[in-house]
């Protein structure tokens, strides 16, 4: 009982309830005569200073060392910090409580130690990001008191560190998306910043243009330095249509139909870059995102970050999402929807798509698998079989690399 009620007492201290117990010792000895509690009061109120100038020479002449690893990781990376506390005094530092503030928090950034004079204590750990996400990390804090805990301060040191966790889908060595146009695909050209085969002219050199990019017959001819110009290499491109709806999403967590359109989503355009296709992205969560249909790894890179912070939170709908975007979509494209939903009315836009020279895919997300009604897709599946959209089911537990490598023969049932 008395350990209960000094554990309370420690819990709610502060210099306020010392005064207190002090002024009420004091009128009690007044009161009573009773010698004992005088000393009492003397003691309390000698006290009180004292413990304040303990606290704050435990809070003075501190160094706080921190380092972080990479900003940027892969879905269930770790990230490694190594903090080192140094003192500058020739007083111990007692009972320092030093915390790394992290989202999401860890037992592994806390330690509770004492320097000796001019002392020093570090301590690494490494912490599993196994979520995609912005996550935040610092500004260290060391907090110390004195032994009663009526006086306390807290020190911050360093800067809030944001760190972005990617996707991290699988490879799809035998995925297939129709292409939009076999027979013109050679004539689509289209300027491009990357070194490709196709040369289709020359200008001026720039400050900052490659040494590869010369074109030395056209330089030794003006007697200027010339660059050459390039084109992508002829193909068509591939828009991915994400569906962000949060109406359409069911599970929680990592176990949701978002999170699994996402991860199909980030593995299509990275096998898609890796083939060298030109593919864009649209999606509309809490705010709308467009990438233009790009082949290069900075491309990808920025899609993943998009990705990353992708959330299921939008209020439009997957047929809405389609008319508004419609104007994107030219002759030489392959439109890809990936959505949960069980609405066929952007079916039916895929399949209007069809007869403007478009061609069309759909990544059908099985919203059964998530808890959804039963049979609530079948009317889906039906239209997507009869205008013949060359479609994939994706249900939960689903592993990608092998639901999305039915490659060209696959038919959808």
């Amino acid at each position: 009982m008395n350990k209960v009620i000094l554990r309370s007492i420690r819990s709610h201290s502060d210099p306020l309830l010392a005064l207190f117990i002090g002024l009420l010792c004091l009128f009690i000895a007044y009161a009573t005569g009773f010698w004992t509690l005088f000393r009492l009061t003397y003691l309390i109120f000698a006290a009180i200073p004292v413990l304040w100038l303990w606290t704050r020479s435990m809070s003075k002449n501190l160094e706080v060392d921190i380092s972080r690893g990479s900003s940027r990781l892969a879905q269930g990376g770790y990230l490694t910090t190594s903090i080192t506390v140094r003192s500058t005094s020739w007083i111990p530092k007692i009972w320092l409580e030093v915390q790394d503030s992290s989202i999401p928090n860890s037992d592994l950034s806390k330690r509770i130690f004492t320097l000796s004079s001019k002392g020093v204590h570090g301590w690494d750990y490494r912490l599993k990001l196994s979520r995609r996400g912005l996550y935040k990390f610092g500004p260290v804090s060391i907090r110390v008191s004195d032994p009663f805990g009526f006086f306390e301060r807290r020190i911050y040191f360093g800067e809030e560190m944001e760190v972005l966790v990617y996707p991290d889908p699988p490879n799809l060595p035998n995925f297939y998306l129709p292409p939009a146009s076999l027979q013109s695909e050679g004539k689509i050209r289209k300027p491009t910043s990357q070194v490709t085969p196709n040369v289709s002219g020359v200008r001026e050199y720039i400050s900052g243009d490659s040494t590869n990019r010369f074109h030395w017959p056209a330089t030794a001819r003006t007697g200027t330095p010339m660059v050459k110009l390039f084109d992508l290499d002829p193909s068509s491109d591939i828009w991915i249509v994400l569906d962000l709806y949060e109406g359409v999403d069911l599970g929680s967590g990592d176990e949701s139909a978002s999170e699994l359109a996402i991860l199909a989503t980030a593995a299509i355009l990275k096998w898609m870059v890796m083939q060298k296709r030109s593919v864009g992205l649209i999606m509309s969560g809490t705010s709308d995102v467009v990438h233009q249909p790009d082949r290069s790894s900075s491309h990808l890179g920025l899609a993943m970050e998009s990705l990353a912070l992708a959330d299921a939170r939008g209020q439009v709908e997957m047929e809405e999402l389609l008319n508004r975007e419609v104007r994107r979509f030219s002759r030489h494209t392959t439109v890809v929807c990936i959505t949960s939903s069980s609405d066929v009315l952007w079916a039916q836009r895929l399949a209007k798509f069809r007869s403007r020279g478009l061609n069309a895919a759909a990544i059908l997300i099985s919203s059964e698998s998530f808890g959804g009604e039963f049979g609530a897709q079948n009317s889906l599946r039906k239209i997507l079989a009869t205008s013949q959209i060359y479609s994939y089911g994706l249900a939960r537990g689903d592993v990608l690399s092998e639901a999305l490598a039915a490659g060209r023969e696959h038919l959808f049932q």
